[in-house]
């Protein structure tokens, strides 16, 4: 019970908005209840109780209702607890927010070896989040290199017709359940179909550990123009892209383009020194906190200050960090920004706080805000030119995205 009481309170007195105590205590009501009809073992008396709104008097209501239901259980204290505080974060609607059960801290991130990603390598042009504006056909916008699906022989643009089975779209609506286990670590039985082909094909994936991507890569094109592929924020990418910039030969550059498909983000520090490099003596960011503080993160002007036309190629992968990337350069003007809204999960960096079962609540600890004050948390960053690849593109070995930001520089 204290545990609740701690993940309660450390939510009411970090987070950044301002919360009504009764809904987190009704969605610790709604965790544990959805726990015991799963265990077949519901109680008469799991209900809430009557709340004032005092957080005090309301936690004392919500404490002796959960000791009386919980008086004659057999069921794990662990569970129905972890059930409890899971729901009241999962209430604030936040993608900065999450609950990590001790018993998966040791799990968290795992792979079979270093540098190496478990799954089948099926990239879809949506994140499991954002199914609600997917339409069908489901299709794979790419296929990372030396996993399952690749070593099946499937191919950006191949449209799956089945999964197990069953078709992911029903009356042209995603059925998240279905869709949902390309990303398990499972195995699949898929229907595809290849753009052009008259027959489908069965195959079936087992996933398995292969290869990530780097963080960094890069290619000169035709034009002098240098392409960089940034995958994720992490300590060091910044000086990856400034070697590659320099080796290219920066005053002779016609221009850059910075592909940021499908970049969660990462270390916010980092995502600083990338935009330093493009901009100097601006603010970035700023963040708001609980008592409506507010600090401002300004460029790093000790790093060496590029002058090259960029273009930056973003999607509904683009999230967090590459939110905030995407953001500045939209509103300081230091680019284009070429393909699809970002994903707008940009609330703010979280703080892990540890209970006393050593599981961990994340919480932000002040909200973001662009350099122009807006917030781009929940709404994304629309591109400059959109761009929306087709199955029949990418199976032609077309890149939409990448042929529109060479026609703009």
């Amino acid at each position: 019970m204290h545990t609740i009481e701690q993940a309660y309170n450390c939510i009411l007195d970090t987070y950044p908005a301002t919360v009504d105590n009764r809904r987190l205590l009704q969605y610790a009501m709604a965790g544990l209840v959805g726990y015991l009809v799963q265990q077949h073992q519901d109680q008469h008396n799991a209900v809430l109780p009557a709340l004032t709104g005092n957080c005090q008097t309301d936690w004392q209501a919500f404490q002796k209702t959960y000791t009386t239901m919980t008086a004659h259980l057999s069921l794990s204290q662990q569970s129905l607890v972890g059930a409890a505080i899971k729901e009241m974060v999962n209430g604030l609607h936040d993608n900065h927010a999450h609950y990590i059960p001790f018993s998966n801290l040791n799990t968290r991130g795992s792979a079979s070896q270093p540098n190496t990603q478990m799954g089948l390598g099926i990239v879809l042009p949506f994140d499991p989040d954002q199914l609600a504006d997917a339409a069908p056909p489901l299709y794979m916008l790419s296929v990372d290199p030396g996993s399952p699906a690749e070593q099946a022989g499937l191919r950006p643009g191949d449209i799956i017709v089945t999964i197990n089975g069953l078709p992911p779209f029903i009356n042209q609506k995603p059925v998240s359940e279905i869709i949902n286990q390309l990303s398990g670590s499972t195995s699949v039985q898929l229907q595809i179909k290849h753009p052009g082909a008259a027959d489908t094909k069965n195959v079936r994936l087992i996933a398995a550990a292969y290869p990530t991507l780097p963080l960094v890569s890069k290619r000169l094109l035709s034009g002098n123009i240098l392409y960089v592929r940034l995958t994720k924020f992490e300590t060091g990418v910044a000086d990856q892209i400034r070697r590659a910039v320099q080796e290219a030969g920066a005053a002779q550059l016609k221009g850059l383009i910075l592909d940021l498909r499908g970049n969660g983000g990462g270390d916010v520090r980092e995502q600083r020194r990338v935009i330093s490099m493009f901009v100097h003596n601006q603010i970035i960011a700023s963040f708001v906190d609980k008592q409506g503080q507010r600090t401002d993160q300004r460029t790093d002007d000790s790093l060496l200050l590029f002058h090259i036309r960029l273009v930056a190629l973003i999607d509904r992968g683009c999230a967090s960090a590459c939110d905030a990337t995407t953001m500045d350069i939209h509103d300081l003007h230091l680019g284009r920004l070429v393909g699809e809204r970002t994903a707008g999960a940009v609330s703010g960096p979280s703080t892990d706080l540890f209970l006393d079962d050593g599981s961990v609540i994340g919480l932000p600890v002040a909200f973001m805000q662009g350099p122009a004050g807006e917030i781009v948390d929940g709404i994304g960053v629309p591109p400059d030119d959109e761009v929306h690849p087709t199955p029949e593109a990418l199976a032609a070995g077309h890149d939409p995205f990448l042929e529109k930001a060479l026609q703009d520089l």
